[in-house]
């Protein structure tokens, strides 16, 4: 029973200094992140597993003292158990929340990429979109080499807005921009680049539409 107890003792000894290791750590991460900035230099965010890991150290601490007040091992582990049960649920929550907002961020950046770069009327790209190709294009040699641009305007824009208005107009340019979608179909990246002013990039020289 004596070398029973010198084990427990010992055991209890080497989990209260991993237990004070851990949570300093911890702490001294939260800290951290309050800052704004990790080891890294990189934002950090606080994490609820943090929280939940804290409390299955402290949970931890309490039983171990419960048991060496009551020396005895009935009902010595259910602060652990209750800890243990946080920390799984803080996994949880940290999970449903982060993806969330990986959620959340692909849809802002879809929409920051849909002002940006892409034309309202028609849908399709616009003049910074473009742009953005023909830098893509401009850095590789070999596709520099390959690609056609064809730049096309839709004739007599100007009189349709002033007979019919600009309401009309911008049917007429729905419609042409739909036919050169159809008619260039894959062959071809369309842009509207400017008010009456499609551009369509044919790369690796597709120019038999």
């Amino acid at each position: 029973l004596a070398s029973l107890d010198a084990t427990v003792t010992v055991t209890h000894i080497t989990l209260l200094i991993i237990v004070i290791l851990l949570v300093a750590f911890e702490i001294s991460d939260i800290r951290k992140s309050g800052d704004g900035k990790n080891d890294e230099g990189e934002e950090a965010k606080f994490k609820i597993s943090r929280a939940g890991f804290i409390v299955l150290m402290l949970s931890a601490v309490i039983d171990i003292t419960r048991y060496y007040i009551a020396r005895s091992f009935s009902d010595c582990g259910i602060y652990t158990r209750i800890g243990l049960l946080v920390y799984i649920l803080s996994l949880a929550i940290e999970t449903l929340t982060g993806g969330f907002r990986n959620i959340l961020e692909k849809q802002k950046n879809e929409l920051l990429e849909n002002i940006l770069y892409k034309d309202q009327l028609t849908g399709l790209g616009n003049r910074a979109a473009c742009q953005r190709k023909l830098n893509e294009i401009e850095k590789d040699e070999k596709l520099r080499e390959n690609t056609i641009l064809s730049v096309m305007d839709i004739y007599g824009l100007r009189k349709v807005n002033c007979a019919f208005g600009h309401e009309c107009g911008d049917q007429l340019i729905v419609m042409n921009a739909d036919y050169i979608k159809r008619k260039i179909g894959g062959g071809a990246e369309v842009y509207r680049t400017g008010g009456d002013e499609f551009t369509a990039v044919f790369c690796n020289g597709d120019t038999k539409r």
